[in-house]
């Protein structure tokens, strides 16, 4: 047995050796395809991993700041590109997004800017950002995030499953409003 093993891997070094002799066999059609799979099925597990890992393992106030993350990126896309930006938030689910001005009450975590928001919603009959004021301030209720610019927020957006959101520029200002799809 050890015999006929010994003569089979001496064949196959002997052809291996003939094969890349002649420039064949090193990378065949085959193995690129192979490969190529590999790395596409790779790089779409590290796509599906990264989309589910905001679910899974964060709490709502990692969730918030990611999304705040987001939304940063597209108040610059949209500023610099001067073009609306379509994009979507997926959580935290039934938190709220809003915005203060310069100069009105704001979150401590705003300090003297601008500021946009994501704090948990609190239902009730009143209206306005008082109502959230407080919950941002709580601790690990609320995150929110400084702009340079000003950034108006006409309605209240709830973040429910899929929420998609429209950034624009305009008369000097950032609007960012609910898009109902």
């Amino acid at each position: 047995m050890k015999l006929s093993s010994k003569l089979l891997v001496k064949e196959w070094v002997r052809n291996y050796k003939m094969k890349n002799k002649k420039g064949e066999g090193i990378l065949e059609p085959e193995t690129l395809k192979t490969i190529a799979a590999i790395v596409v099925v790779a790089i779409l597990a590290y796509f599906v991993i990264s989309f589910f890992d905001i679910f899974m393992q964060n709490t709502s106030f990692e969730q918030a700041q990611k999304s705040l993350l987001k939304i940063e990126q597209n108040i610059y896309y949209a500023n610099s590109e001067g073009k609306p930006v379509e994009f979507f938030l997926e959580s935290p689910n039934e938190w709220g997004v809003f915005s203060f001005p310069f100069g009105e009450l704001k979150p401590l975590q705003c300090g003297r800017d601008y500021c946009v928001c994501i704090c948990e919603f609190q239902k009730s009959d009143k209206v306005g950002k008082n109502i959230y004021l407080n919950e941002c301030d709580k601790k690990e209720k609320g995150s929110c995030m400084a702009v340079l610019e000003e950034v108006s927020i006409n309605e209240n957006i709830v973040i429910k499953g899929l929420t998609f959101l429209e950034v624009y520029e305009e008369g000097g200002k950032i609007i960012i409003k609910n898009v109902k799809k």
